[in-house]
């Protein structure tokens, strides 16, 4: 356990890898400089902090996310689509609706660990995730460390991935709605990555690959280059380095897009699950280019990069 000087704030760390609770702050009120500094060092130390009985607004989780960067309106689609919250254009509601459960129980992408928006070339630094109405049991989102993963690899595997880039896509798989669908394929997307990519306020290593977004290595043939991608997705999905968080109303997740993989839960159907049952709102925070280890930055190939919110 860690007690910040001067903030009260308590920080309790969740795993030996990744995620921290963070106690004594009241989030309807505004953050002083060393409240701010203090979540922001624990951001970057644990990759993903977590705050409970916060009953806040709209209004006060934007304030609360422009404390620790610029807010975006970029959405995996462009234009956007979908609901929106009136006043609030940076807050995206987030609705699962479930059809029935004899349904064919193919997997959405959101359920597979990834990053966000990696086909931007200057993917979300981050967001603030908020629970309003959320299940008694399951219905977790994971999140995973990225630095522990790139540590994880052997030396050779290491030093061969600091090397490496690859294509990240957006693509049409698994999304069913044709309006959607639409709009990728009038709106395509592709970026090339580093495969490594050094933070840029830590300058920690993190593996930067996910099987929702990340395509192809650049200079492989198709087959090498599957099988270079599932040996670092098999590290990336290694337990150990990974929480899951169980939402209750009140929740708010906050992680660094920069660092860490998240996934959806892939239970509510199990759960019987209807829209009413999940209410949660998403902010995201924009990002910069990422850069790799021989300090290149990323390559855009189709596609402009994600906007700010300009009120």
């Amino acid at each position: 356990m860690t007690v910040t000087e001067h903030t009260a704030l308590t920080i309790l760390p969740v795993t030996g890898f990744v995620g921290a609770e963070i106690r004594g702050v009241d989030l309807r009120r505004s953050l002083d400089d060393d409240q701010v500094a203090a979540i922001r060092q624990a951001l970057l130390r644990w990759k993903v902090v977590f705050f409970r009985d916060q009953d806040i607004d709209h209004a006060q989780q934007v304030a609360f996310a422009r404390r620790f960067g610029t807010t975006s309106v970029t959405t995996i689609v462009q234009p956007r689509r979908g609901p929106q919250v009136e006043n609030h254009p940076e807050i995206f509601p987030i609705l699962y609706e479930y059809g029935a459960k004899d349904e064919e129980a193919t997997p959405a992408e959101s359920t597979k660990w990834h990053h966000d928006g990696t086909s931007y070339v200057n993917p979300p630094m981050g967001a603030v995730l908020r629970a309003v109405t959320a299940h008694s049991h399951g219905g977790d989102t994971g999140f995973a460390n990225m630095v522990a993963a790139y540590e994880g690899l052997p030396r050779s595997l290491r030093d061969l991935a600091d090397g490496l880039r690859a294509v990240h896509r957006l693509h049409r798989r698994g999304i069913k709605d044709s309006q959607t669908n639409r709009d990728i394929a009038a709106h395509p997307r592709s970026v090339i990555h580093p495969v490594v990519r050094v933070h840029p306020e830590t300058h920690e290593r993190a593996l930067f690959v996910n099987r929702v977004f990340t395509d192809a290595i650049v200079g492989f043939t198709e087959e090498q280059s599957h099988l270079l991608l599932e040996l670092l997705f098999e590290e990336t999905e290694k337990p150990e380095y990974a929480v899951p968080f169980h939402w209750e109303p009140g929740s708010i997740a906050f992680w660094d897009n920069r660092s860490a993989l998240h996934r959806a839960p892939n239970d509510l159907r199990r759960l019987g699950h209807h829209k009413e049952d999940r209410l949660f709102y998403h902010v995201a925070l924009l990002g910069d280019v990422p850069v790799g280890v021989d300090g290149r930055p990323s390559t855009p190939l189709e596609g402009g990069p994600g906007e700010p919110y300009v009120p």
